[in-house]
């Protein structure tokens, strides 16, 4: 359950980071 809910914050990071990511990278 622990790595379920730190699983969490850690999707939404990859998340924000991911979107900015492909921006720039296009």
């Amino acid at each position: 359950i622990i790595a379920v809910v730190a699983l969490i914050p850690y999707r939404l990071l990859a998340a924000r980071w991911s979107q900015p990511a492909v921006a720039v990278g296009a």
